[in-house]
């Protein structure tokens, strides 16, 4: 067995690469371990790297301070699949009629767009049906209020997620 000198992990005898942190294994050739060295720094910045990357997208900040280690177990922390309140309630307002949730998180220009919005596709719907008596046009402005709905609840729940 060899023992990898970065993590302590054993491997299978004549093995060149750790099968844990993926690091050249050193042999006894010293020009051959100081280029396995180099390749190694090169696989460490490419690892801060991809670190750096997630922290800066993904996680929160509790996760960055606290926790910045390489462990692979917790490339996501349990706090990137939660869910605040203010983002459970706007959301929830928001699915309830179009642009209400925007009011609890106080983007009220943009509550005030959805439920205009909202209140135009129903009434130029009815409008338009009863002048040209079209099921087309009703099912076509269905799909469009549909989208609008949906359009809502996304964005209200990203713009909770952003005041967060």
């Amino acid at each position: 067995m060899v023992k990898c000198k970065y993590c302590g992990y054993e491997n299978a005898e004549g093995s060149k690469y750790c099968m844990h942190c993926s690091k050249a294994l050193v042999s006894q050739n010293t020009d051959f371990n100081i280029i396995i060295q180099e390749n190694n720094q090169k696989n460490n910045d490419l690892r801060d790297l991809y670190y750096s990357f997630l922290s800066n997208n993904f996680m929160n900040d509790d996760h960055i301070k606290g926790n910045n280690s390489t462990n692979t177990d917790s490339y996501y922390p349990n706090s990137y699949y939660t869910v605040s309140k203010k983002q459970f309630i706007a959301t929830l307002l928001s699915a309830l009629f179009t642009g209400i949730g925007y009011f609890y998180i106080h983007k009220w220009d943009r509550g005030l767009v959805f439920i205009v919005s909202q209140l135009f596709l129903l009434f130029f719907t009815i409008i338009l049906f009863n002048l040209l008596e079209s099921y087309l046009i009703v099912y076509t402005m269905f799909v469009a209020s549909l989208l609008v709905y949906i359009i809502g609840i996304c964005d209200t729940y990203r713009q909770a997620m952003l005041l967060d």
